[in-house]
């Protein structure tokens, strides 16, 4: 965790620290050969002399900044996404919600991914409001949670009518009028 550029040093204070964000595990150095702690890491402190000394991003986060010295380097998964384990290193390391699912909060360690409900549907992926999950149309019902294409919505049979949207069961189709 320490080097001394140049020759003559004749003290221990000629001997400089790797920087925050740096480590270096061998002693007898000459030259800042300091290594940089990996991107999905972060190190806060100064004369580190270990890789394992970096700390990881925690779960829900990702860091694409090697050498990184603060914690909050680690940006959150955004809401609709999630990120597994610790260190993770790009945003794709972030999970999408699945289709015909959705989540509202941001740096979420797993899949807490949300069911659109029955009489709706959702096609895209990621999606972060239960606003985005999409009404079966008047006419039709759906009884699936978490359905993924509008052909769940199946039509009321015939001589009967559902005039709202989203609807749920088959009850909420009414009889015609005679």
């Amino acid at each position: 965790g320490k080097y001394a550029p140049g020759t003559g040093h004749d003290e221990l204070t000629d001997c400089l620290l790797c920087a925050a964000g740096k480590y270096y595990e061998h002693a007898a150095q000459c030259s800042d050969v300091c290594l940089d702690c990996d991107a999905g890491k972060y190190l806060d402190t100064e004369g580190n002399d270990e890789a394992t000394d970096c700390e990881d991003c925690v779960c829900g986060k990702y860091s694409t900044v090697p050498a990184a010295t603060a914690i909050d380097t680690c940006v959150d998964c955004v809401a609709g996404k999630y990120a597994q384990g610790t260190g993770n290193d790009e945003e794709a390391d972030c999970v999408l919600c699945a289709a015909g699912k959705y989540y509202e909060q941001a740096a979420q360690c797993s899949d807490v991914c949300l069911d659109c409900d029955a009489g709706k549907y959702l096609t895209t992926e990621g999606n972060n409001d239960p606003f985005d999950c999409v009404d079966c149309v008047c006419g039709k019902y759906s009884t699936v949670p978490a359905a993924t294409a509008i052909d769940t919505c199946v039509d009321c049979v015939a001589g009967k009518y559902a005039s709202g949207a989203g609807n749920d069961e088959e009850t909420d189709c009414d009889l015609c009028a005679a």
